[in-house]
């Protein structure tokens, strides 16, 4: 024996060289008294099916097995359900149907359980759809167009039959899934769901504006439609510039307000040419066009965020989603849980008083009335600005004259009493948005008295 030694290895050196560790096992195996195991080790180890038919089932009567266990093993490493039609059965050993349940539920496969029944068909269901997420059917998705895509430009044998796999496993998927899974499967691949959540994986959103945005489709997906691509851009960069809180008019920097630009330094030039006529602007009067300055700077901010500057209204107007009601920007911001009501709505009205001259004069006596309340209340609460501020603007909500002096020199009293009339409209042209310029008028005192 020992001097066949080196011929046996000089024949396996090649073997050895190229890797086929299985074809050596075989080899080995005729050499053995019973080489049953040896041969299902080395077509397991190949996953090759036609070698398990060199089992002669030794020692067993009307049954193999240990050929059929090959099939079994091999159906379960590989997935490829054809080895479990091999199986023969008998007393002792495997059946295909146990073969198929194995397999299918080791390897995830949703079409073996259809071709099963009774409760191994339930069974694989069961442990099959536990194991896959509705995420997968949306990858399966992807893979399905892109091939589709790559078909149009000609035929090819390979990736059609890929392509049938796929929506075989696909259809086959869902089949089996539960209701709830149906369910995952079909808000995931929603175009308006997977836009959002791609947006917000990204950092192009924040969470609040996600959150909003998912409720906003979810209401659209319940009454059968869908935004498009623009209206979803508009209003995901209203939502956006709402909630970030750089964009909050309490967080606005004074120094950024007091900043001239273009359209600052023409109003300059016709405050310029107005004063020659109507006089120099006393240091009260200056002081208190800044504040208006502040008020028409965080009302243009307001009015941003509002979305009416957009003109988002009309822009994301949707059409169809039911015969009832046609669904405007109003009711989606209504749906998202953001507040468009009168106390963020920035009206025309509101926006022009301010850049009006003969109005502003208005403005100027409600100015001079707030800040001489404050002058008033701040030696009663210890030089506290918010207690203070609370208690000018209760004062002059309830009588818009509390701290003026109809009868002082210089008239001191002017009618500003209807720039704090509730609503703005044909009805007030001359009207202030509350919201807007309480805080305008306490940011900006804060600014022009730092000591206080």
């Amino acid at each position: 024996m020992k001097k066949f030694l080196p011929l046996v290895a000089l024949l396996l050196a090649p073997l050895l060289l190229a890797g086929c560790i299985g074809d050596i096992e075989t080899m080995i195996c005729g050499f053995l008294a019973n080489p049953d195991h040896c041969y299902q080790g080395a077509a397991v180890q190949e996953g090759r099916s036609d070698e398990c038919e060199q089992i002669k089932g030794i020692g067993f009567n009307g049954s193999n097995p240990p050929r059929d266990k090959c099939y079994l093993m091999i159906a379960e490493n590989t997935g490829d359900l054809t080895a479990c039609k091999q199986i023969r059965g008998g007393m002792f050993s495997y059946t295909q149907e146990e073969c198929i349940l194995d397999s299918s539920i080791q390897n995830d496969n949703p079409s073996g359980c259809k071709m099963l029944s009774g409760s191994d068909r339930a069974q694989c269901i069961s442990q099959v759809s536990a194991k896959i997420d509705p995420s997968e059917v949306v990858a399966m998705d992807d893979q399905i167009a892109q091939i589709q895509d790559v078909l149009k430009k000609g035929p090819d044998p390979d990736l059609e039959k890929q392509l049938k796999g796929l929506q075989d496993r696909r259809k086959d998927t869902l089949d089996i899934f539960s209701a709830d899974k149906r369910d995952q499967y079909a808000l995931l691949s929603d175009p308006g769901y997977r836009k959002i959540t791609e947006d917000y994986a990204t950092g192009e959103i924040d969470k609040a504006t996600k959150d909003q945005l998912l409720a906003v489709d979810a209401q659209m997906r319940k009454d059968g439609t869908k935004m498009l691509p623009g209206q979803y851009e508009s209003l995901r960069d209203l939502l956006k510039f709402q909630n970030d809180p750089k964009n909050n008019i309490d967080n606005m920097d004074p120094s950024t307000i007091m900043k001239q630009g273009i359209g600052d330094k023409l109003g300059g030039v016709w405050h310029g040419i107005t004063s020659v006529w109507r006089g120099k602007d006393t240091p009260a009067e200056q002081g208190e066009d800044v504040q208006l300055r502040f008020y028409q700077k965080m009302l243009e901010r307001q009015n941003q965020i509002s979305g009416e500057e957009q003109g988002l209204s009309e822009h994301i107007k949707l059409e169809g989603i039911n015969l009832a009601a046609e669904h405007t920007v109003k009711d989606l911001t209504e749906v998202s849980g953001l507040v468009v009501t009168a106390a963020t709505l920035v009206p025309k009205e509101a926006v022009n008083s301010v850049k009006d001259w003969a109005q502003k004069s208005e403005m100027r006596g409600l100015v001079h009335a707030y800040d001489a309340g404050m002058e008033e209340a701040l030696p009663k609460v210890g030089g506290d600005v918010e207690k203070a501020h609370a208690l000018v603007v209760k004062a002059l909500e309830q009588d818009p004259y509390a701290y003026s002096d109809p009868n002082a020199a210089g008239g001191d009293f002017v009618k500003y009493g209807n720039l704090l009339q509730e609503g703005c409209g044909k009805e007030n042209p001359h009207c202030v948005q509350h919201g807007v310029f309480w805080k305008a008028m306490k940011k900006s005192y804060e600014y022009q008295h730092p000591s206080t």
